[in-house]
């Protein structure tokens, strides 16, 4: 039977450099996408999903007739207010898993966080907030493997998205997926991608949380 990949968000930016990666294996994989408003020019098959609802249940009906899944969760919000935020970017995919976990199915479930996650946001915007819920949820299942679906957390810094501005500590597409792939392969459980900037902001807070803030503000004014 062929393996799935179900890409919940297909229209992120990252969707097509997955799909290339795939392809690129030969893997006999058999793609899936959901969507909102917008299900994207992605050559997938694609399944209606409003993440301020409840899952459908033709997504666990089509995952259960696969064996070996891989789902990539990249959906994720910036744009709605406080409660509509954290139900896209936490609610949304703890409530997924949950159900997930009861079916007989071997499965990868790649989630991303953010490296905002150690720090707040200076427009009042929940997103970080959000995203800092979603890692603290979701390390220790990826770190101590205690679920019987394997947790992959992802935590880049700014990569090239509709929701964020490309500036010189941007991580391409590429490069961000390829990481993944190789922590599949190599059973890692977190992938931080730059490390460099997220050990810097841990080693700043150490000394000074004002300074972080600072840093923000400078690097937002550039």
């Amino acid at each position: 039977m062929k393996k799935l990949c179900l890409l919940i968000g297909c229209t992120s930016s990252l969707s097509s450099e997955i799909v290339k990666v795939y392809n690129e294996q030969n893997a006999g994989i058999e793609f899936f996408g959901t969507y909102n408003s917008n299900c994207g020019t992605l050559p997938i098959k694609k399944i209606k999903y409003d993440l301020t609802k409840k899952v459908p249940a033709s997504i666990y009906r089509t995952i259960s007739k696969y064996q070996n899944v891989d789902i990539w969760w990249l959906a994720a919000s910036k744009s709605y207010g406080i409660r509509e935020t954290f139900q896209i970017n936490y609610f949304a995919p703890v409530e997924f898993f949950s159900e997930l976990e009861k079916l007989d199915i071997k499965a990868n479930f790649i989630i991303f966080s953010s490296q905002g996650d150690l720090f707040g946001s200076l427009d009042k915007n929940p997103y970080n907030s959000s995203k800092a819920a979603l890692s603290v949820y979701f390390e220790p299942l990826a770190i101590d493997k205690c679920v019987k679906t394997r947790v992959v957390l992802v935590k880049p810094w700014l990569f090239q998205s509709k929701m964020n501005k490309n500036s010189f500590l941007s991580v391409d597409n590429k490069s961000v997926v390829k990481s993944v792939f190789s922590a599949l392969k190599k059973r890692k459980s977190i992938v931080t991608k730059h490390k460099i900037t997220y050990s810097l902001v841990q080693v700043v807070r150490l000394f000074s949380v004002k300074l972080i803030y600072i840093l923000i503000r400078s690097i937002k004014k550039n």
